[in-house]
């Protein structure tokens, strides 16, 4: 008998093998609180179709799934969040998908049974490996769930908890028999879950990049429905994060930040959860956390970027404007109450002249000390014994994004996203003795125009020496937060703050000055100027124009309208502010002089979008205000004003408090 787990938002066809309706046992059904009941029903229906697995057949509150049984159908009619299990007898579930790509993300060794498990991005899947023959056995889609950002084992490897950043939900699974998977539960998150970790052995931390929260989630598997996955307590950060990970046997955790330097000691318990400490490291993308052996340090896997080294050849080729590091800090330098800063102390460089380390995507500190760096912008698996003696650099797959060992430290398993494939590296022998691939050909298909974009944003092989990738700066096509120095305006001298690319199709011209306003020249200049690579070819241009172009704006998080939120509005149209920045792109073609200059002089520049302005502070071309409030009153922008219906004297610079709550109110919704 074969247990099958599922979710009930989609349709799913099912052949039995034995007689015409021949269900062996029950169908298990497990209502959630306030749900209402299941109507079950047999009727005539059409022979199962193996062109397609999934079948969504839905309305507002409600969806049907159809389960044929040699071409009998069991309908049931169900609400939206009804789970169930359905057992059928000697019968075999058809895994019949359309080709596809599977876009690893995070892979997991279970030691118990000596099994690979691999969460896939695109597909939306969990794959099984056998280590030992190399095979795939199977592979597994989540039910309701269209992606997956994250995935998480528990420690005694019959629990599994994976997320989807789009849809802001977190699903607790169950493994069965095989390479199938039941669904426990399924609930919502904040916005933009993109990090899962275990607080303890019963309880999970999920960080929402959005909504700058981390959320507590209680995890007890023999609770009734509805029970299995609760939210315990919640904490807001003053910045987005990413990584996190517990320390030791305290009720102590680190949060890191996804797109700049920041770091946060928190007390997780008890409830409610607080902030110790918010610490900065001179970097940013912050990719990898491990805590050392002795349990007193931290090793953080991230890059560094100088706002004054000029992006000339030299400066790329010295790693003087992008370095890639393993960084050691003590966990005694966050109960330093007086220090915003940690100290540039144990660093260690990745990467050297001619030979660039970029784009630290995740870290592994083994049992036997060995540390494993994965560098997703070259293609490579970092390996050290010694993080004095350097790194043993070996070439992998595409974009590798997460490394696992077997329990003997023998062997490492690389996710590489962009090729679809588990690199098996000899740790001993530093070399790579086998590739896995997650699809065979006929499962595969060829990407798209935008996803060869993507890859290539991803690739630091477009730049000098591998030092950076356009992910580098523009952090998941969002901003770093930082300054750069290039000829972006055509001098250096007067870094500027890099735009977020998020939402860019709509907010041409490109550069602070405005000067250019085609899309694929913006890119060409930024590969030859920035990155001082060979010039892109005519296909490559055009790749990573479609993929820019497919990005969205971040998520709006304020209600879109409200007493407050109109005042606002009303206020941005009184102030003269829809001048630069009109609806609905809020940019313009033109360039202003509103009263700000930069270090050669520049008075003029091109606004920049205010959609998703929230998640885009410091701002200004020099990150000159730390937030939206500076930006009015301290700067008391814009002191110059190019709207004639606005009478622009100090009285319409200065604030009311209520006012000014109202206007950030709607930016913040934009």
């Amino acid at each position: 008998m074969t247990q099958h787990g599922v979710f009930l938002e989609r349709d799913q066809r099912v052949q039995n093998s034995g007689q015409c309706g021949r269900i062996a046992a029950r169908v298990c059904l497990f209502v959630v609180p306030l749900l209402v009941a299941a109507v079950v029903s047999f009727g005539e229906g059409p022979s199962p179709v193996n062109s397609s697995l999934l079948d969504l057949e839905a309305n507002k509150n409600s969806v049907r799934r159809r389960v044929c049984l040699d071409g009998k159908p069991l309908q049931l009619r169900v609400s939206e969040r009804l789970a169930y299990n359905f057992f059928v007898e000697d019968s075999e579930v058809p895994e019949v998908k359309a080709p596809r790509l599977a876009r690893p993300i995070r892979l997991a060794f279970l030691q118990n049974d000596r099994r690979l498990l691999v969460a896939n991005r695109d597909s939306a899947s969990i794959t099984t490996i056998d280590p030992q023959t190399r095979k795939v056995l199977g592979e597994w889609q989540v039910p309701g769930a269209t992606q997956l950002t994250e995935m998480i084992v528990s420690g005694d490897q019959k629990l599994m908890l994976v997320c989807n950043q789009k849809q802001n939900r977190i699903w607790l699974l169950r493994r069965e028999a095989g390479h199938q998977f039941s669904v426990l539960e399924s609930v919502p998150t904040s916005e933009g879950p993109v990090g899962l970790s275990w607080r303890s052995e019963t309880e999970v931390m999920v960080t929402c990049q959005w909504s700058r929260m981390v959320q507590f989630f209680s995890v007890d598997p023999t609770a009734v429905p509805g029970k299995r996955l609760t939210l315990r307590d919640r904490l807001e950060l003053p910045f987005a994060p990413r990584r996190s990970i517990a320390i030791g046997q305290s009720n102590q955790a680190l949060v890191a930040d996804s797109f700049g330097g920041s770091m946060s000691l928190i007390e997780t318990a008890p409830a409610p959860a607080k902030i110790l400490r918010t610490r900065k490291i001179a970097g940013h993308n912050i990719r990898g956390l491990g805590l050392m052996p002795n349990g007193k340090s931290l090793l953080v896997a991230h890059q560094s970027l100088d706002p004054m080294a000029e992006t000339t050849h030299e400066g790329v080729f010295w790693g003087a404007v992008m370095s890639n590091r393993l960084r050691l800090i003590s966990l005694q330098a966050f109960e330093q109450e007086n220090q915003k800063n940690l100290e540039e102390t144990g660093i260690h460089f990745l990467g050297q002249p001619n030979q660039g380390a970029a784009d630290p995507t995740s870290l592994l500190i083994t049992s036997t000390h060995l540390v494993l760096t994965t560098l997703g912008g070259v293609d490579e698996l970092a390996v050290c014994e010694n993080l004095d003696r350097g790194f043993d650099r070996i070439k992998v797959g595409r974009r590798p994004v997460s490394v696992v060992t077997d329990p003997e430290c023998k062997l490492a398993y690389v996710a590489n996203q962009f090729s679809d494939t588990i690199s098996v590296v000899h740790l001993v022998g530093r070399q790579v003795v086998a590739e896995i691939p997650l699809l065979t050909p006929d499962e595969s298909r060829a990407p798209t125009q935008s996803e060869q974009g993507e890859s290539l944003f991803y690739d630091a092989s477009l730049s000098l020496d591998g030092w950076f990738s356009c992910h580098s700066c523009h952090t998941d096509g969002h901003t770093n937060g930082l300054l750069n120095s290039n000829l972006g305006d055509g001098t250096y001298k007067a870094p500027k703050r890099i735009p977020s690319l998020l939402g860019v199709r709509d907010t041409g011209p490109y550069l602070w000055s405005g000067k250019l306003h085609d899309l694929h020249d913006q890119i060409d200049k930024s590969v030859v100027t920035t990155m001082q690579g060979k010039p892109p070819t005519e296909p490559q241009t055009q790749a990573l124009a479609a993929y820019l172009r497919s990005l969205e704006t971040p998520p709006r998080l304020s209600a879109a309208s409200s007493p407050r939120v109109d005042r606002g509005q009303a206020l941005f149209k009184e102030r003269g502010c829809a001048t630069c920045h009109v609806p609905p792109t809020f940019t313009t073609s033109g360039i202003f002089d509103v009263g700000l200059k930069d270090q050669n002089g520049r008075t003029e520049f091109n606004p920049p979008s205010l959609r998703g302005v929230r998640f885009r502070g410091p701002f200004f071309h020099d990150l000159r205000a730390a937030t939206l409030e500076d930006v009015f009153v301290k700067h008391q922008h814009p002191t110059k004003h190019h709207d004639p219906a606005a009478h622009h004297d100090s009285a319409m610079r200065t604030w009311k408090p209520e006012d000014l709550a109202a206007l950030i109110d709607y930016l913040n919704s934009l």
